[in-house]
């Protein structure tokens, strides 16, 4: 059995879960998920779970929020009048916005009052514990 190297391109399948057993994400209907061990393509306790397999190996992980997408963060929440919205906004519509060190960062509608709305920059499962089921299919040892 090969084990994965950073650096290696491993092809994987995965089925996430949040605490309540709502599935946010899953590879088991498809083709199995790719990315390149050491690349920070993907959050760091998944990779760290990953370059631990070895290829037909099989495992179930839990990460906090610290190994996931982080803990919300309050000053990710932006107010703006309601007036600064294009006329065609809805809920769920995403924005792209320069932060204070002038990098864009998308935010979310979340939610729109009688005269402002409010933006939320956070990750969708910032906060959240996930679980996840991982098959490691193959690894081919150098990416591209």
């Amino acid at each position: 059995m090969t084990q994965a190297k950073s650096g290696g391109l491993v092809r994987i399948h995965y089925h996430g879960t949040l605490n309540n057993g709502d599935i946010f994400d899953s590879s088991k209907e498809g083709e199995p998920f790719e990315f390149v061990l050491g690349s920070n393509q993907v959050i760091p306790g998944f990779e760290t779970a990953v370059a631990e397999m070895r290829v037909g190996e099989t495992k179930e992980i839990t990460l906090s929020p610290d190994q996931a997408y982080g803990e919300r963060m309050e000053q990710l929440l932006l107010q703006v009048p309601k007036e600064q919205l294009p006329e065609q906004a809805e809920l769920g519509m995403s924005f792209q916005i320069p932060l204070s060190n002038g990098q864009p960062h998308v935010f979310q509608l979340i939610e729109i009052k009688e005269d402002f709305a409010i933006l939320d920059g956070n990750h969708p499962l910032s906060g959240q514990t996930l679980n996840f089921a991982l098959e490691l299919m193959a690894i081919n040892p150098e990416a591209g």
